[in-house]
């Protein structure tokens, strides 16, 4: 009996747990990042541009608040950083 293909990448997976087996497989690829990002304690906040961070809010269907009258660019985004 063969294996279909979708059971050979899952065959592969679990038998290679390489970097390079991780590339075949997007599940484990993001899986190995996230551990990689506990890992080495990096806040992915602290990476996030403006735009990044506004981007994420929506997808994760968080209210952005309003932009204040004469607030700066870093006020705004320090402010959306915080929300909860």
């Amino acid at each position: 009996m063969h294996a279909a293909p979708a059971d050979l990448l899952l065959i592969y997976c679990v038998r290679l747990p390489s970097l390079a087996a991780l590339h075949s497989c997007s599940q484990h690829y993001i899986e190995y990042l996230v551990q990689l990002i506990n890992f080495k304690k990096i806040d992915p906040l602290s990476v996030f541009e403006g735009s990044e961070l506004i981007a994420q809010l929506r997808r994760s269907a968080i209210d952005i608040p309003e932009r204040l009258e004469n607030e700066s660019d870093a006020e705004f985004y320090g402010r959306c950083a915080q929300v909860n």
